[in-house]
């Protein structure tokens, strides 16, 4: 990709000139501003933040991606012609978090005038494709909504940038999670299949058998200081990723990744309360290699920070 005065920014850092390490690139999320996803796997998502803080005209082109589909989201409101193998698909101005989709194998070119903030995010052919498989859907096509709003799938965006920011290294789980939202709801409100009865109901999976929520929960409270992925946990529970995630929440009353964070927490509390550990190191037996991050989790989660919780249990 090319881009003339342009930033990207990610994980929650603006990257300058001649910056080759990336926060969170060993989970595949993040990409550099050249559009390159240094570590990350065809089959992980990946996102980035592009930004222009100039009042000029700006053109943006990019090689053709074969193996992953770009769905963009103005941040502001900014002046954009998009083309898309020569042929005009939009020009005007883009209301924020209004969606657009670039294909595989096609090749954009735009021209943005003023001050701009796109988000893009990186969907792998392979997790659409899962999506599909999950659905028993053939033949299905994506159809771009050419920035039109569209409020469900601008959350998904929203919540993917407010991850990339937060600083800390995101969750297999979480990424997954997302990753498979935005793949269901693209094919419940852009595709060829949009308004068929099966797209309507995705999301009416039932629960899990006992078994295996006994499993899959032991699985995470026995690996807090790993980065289980959500594929491990349904193969356990002898299910797909897009069943598994759906059936525990219906199971549990809560996501595998806010599972994962409550019973993180739940052990940061006891050992608060039971040692004499540094949080440093307690941060680092909950799964946070960041002990900032623990501590603005735990005072979102409990109101206290873990300093001022240790002090209130043991007077």
């Amino acid at each position: 990709m090319s881009v003339d005065s342009q930033r990207g920014e990610t994980a929650a850092q603006q990257t300058q000139p001649g910056t080759a390490i990336i926060d969170n690139m060993s989970r595949g999320w993040n990409r550099t501003p050249a559009g390159v996803a240094l570590g990350a796997a065809q089959e992980g998502v990946s996102a980035a933040l592009w930004t222009h803080d100039k009042d000029d005209v700006q053109e943006v082109t990019a090689d053709p991606e074969d193996a992953q589909i770009l769905i963009g989201f103005p941040v502001i409101p900014f002046f954009s012609e998009l083309s898309c193998d020569g042929d005009l698909t939009f020009s005007r101005v883009v209301e924020p978090w209004a969606p657009h989709i670039i294909f595989p194998g096609v090749r954009p070119r735009a021209i943005h005038r003023g001050r701009f903030a796109a988000l893009h995010i990186y969907l792998p052919k392979v997790v659409m494709n899962a999506a599909c498989d999950e659905l028993e859907l053939d033949g299905v096509e994506l159809i771009d909504p050419k920035c039109t709003p569209d409020r469900e799938i601008a959350q998904i965006a929203k919540q993917t940038l407010r991850e990339m920011r937060e600083g800390e290294v995101l969750s297999r789980m979480r990424i997954d999670l997302l990753a498979q939202d935005l793949a269901i709801q693209l094919l419940r409100r852009h595709s060829t299949v949009a308004t068929t009865k099966t797209l309507r109901q995705i999301g009416s999976y039932g629960r899990l058998a006992s078994w295996q929520i006994k499993r899959t929960t032991e699985i995470i409270a026995d690996n807090l200081n790993e980065d289980v992925g959500l594929d491990s946990l349904a193969r356990h529970a002898g299910l797909s990723t897009y069943h598994f995630a759906r059936a525990f929440k219906a199971s549990t009353g809560m996501a595998p990744h806010r599972f994962l964070v409550k019973l993180r927490i739940d052990k940061a509390r006891e050992l608060l309360e039971s040692t004499d550990l540094p949080i440093i190191e307690i941060a680092a037996q909950v799964g946070y290699d960041d002990p900032s991050y623990l501590a603005r989790l735990f005072r979102r989660e409990v109101g206290v920070t873990p300093a001022a919780y240790r002090r209130e249990r043991r007077r």
